[in-house]
């Protein structure tokens, strides 16, 4: 990366940056993406259930200087869910 952006100073707007989340409106996180720690209870963790949680999903992007969304996204993340962008 260092010697690409040495070669071309401009290298760094050709790349686009993005992320995900999904966001459960009864509070709940996604565990796979998301670590808690407790100097308290190292073992500490949060149990919920729900058979059918409600939950949105937030895309959002940078390229170059530009901040493109947040985008929240009914439905699973799927790139035919990101086409309608």
């Amino acid at each position: 990366m260092l010697q690409r952006l040495i070669d071309d100073d401009g290298f760094l707007r050709n790349i686009v940056f993005s992320d995900e989340a999904t966001f459960y409106l009864d509070g709940t996180v996604n565990r796979q993406n998301y670590r808690y720690w407790s100097p308290e209870n190292p073992h500490w963790k949060m149990e919920t259930r729900s058979q059918f949680p409600q939950n949105v999903n937030v895309w959002a992007g940078i390229v170059g200087n530009r901040i493109l969304g947040p985008f929240v996204i009914k439905g699973a993340l799927t790139g035919e869910n990101l086409k309608l962008l």
